[in-house]
């Protein structure tokens, strides 16, 4: 991968990326592994879907 542009918008994700780590962007969530990622914005998801019916 070539090294990330200063000027790109995308360079903090591309280090973290590198670190392995997957980030939950609506909420900022940090995860190593997809399956905790999926689980946990399901989770979410299903959180907001309930709050946007009791409105």
């Amino acid at each position: 991968m070539p090294d990330p542009n200063p000027r790109n918008d995308t360079s903090a994700d591309y280090e973290q990326l590198e670190k392995g780590l997957l980030v939950h962007e609506p909420s900022g969530t940090t995860f190593d592994l997809t399956t905790q990622l999926a689980v946990f914005h399901r989770g979410w998801t299903a959180a907001r879907d309930a709050d946007a019916e009791a409105e």
